[in-house]
């Protein structure tokens, strides 16, 4: 008797439902925390980690904005409130608490790629070029990065950086549309 495999898309399926589980216990847990009085910034920054599993921007980027209240130095929370930002459109905002978490944690790669796809999105070509082409100097095949890379000589009419871009974006399985 041969065991039937799930099809890829079942099993895709299965995946995104354990990871809401997942995000939906985080967010119960901080949540409880935080009650209790724990509400510090890691409490904070949990809390809004449950949210993006949950791609509740708005409320992750409300708790981001508290935790880094809580704490101005708090170099991740700005980096995933520049994500919860760009998430909502709002990539001004992005830039700069991107800017603002590499001033204290500069080797932030989180920060780096929403500073650079921010930039992207704004229509900063040539700095979001300078931004990701750091970031794939340390991660070859970052996919975000990639795909802001491609854009950004997209911006800036660059057909041949473009085409080699993709191919490698393509051998390294990632899918560019």
């Amino acid at each position: 008797m041969a065991i039937k495999m799930p099809s890829r898309e079942d099993a895709e399926k299965a995946v995104a439902h354990k990871q809401q589980q997942r995000a939906q216990a985080l967010v119960k847990q901080a949540r409880t925390a935080i009650k209790a009085g724990e509400g510090d910034a890691t409490a904070w920054f949990q809390l809004a980690a449950g949210y993006m599993g949950l791609q509740d921007w708005d409320s992750a980027r409300k708790t981001l904005e508290q935790a880094t209240e809580s704490d101005e130095r708090f170099g991740h929370g700005w980096a995933n409130l520049a994500l919860a930002y760009r998430e909502t459109g709002k990539n001004d905002l992005a830039a700069d608490c991107a800017r603002r978490s590499l001033e204290i944690t500069p080797r932030n790669s989180t920060a780096q790629v929403n500073l650079g796809l921010a930039l992207v999105e704004l229509g900063r070509a040539r700095e979001a070029i300078d931004v990701l082409r750091k970031v794939l100097l340390v991660q070859k095949n970052q996919p975000l990065a990639l795909v802001g890379l491609i854009e950004a000589y997209r911006q800036v009419g660059d057909v041949i950086e473009v085409q080699r871009l993709t191919e490698e974006a393509r051998k390294a399985g990632i899918r560019i549309e």
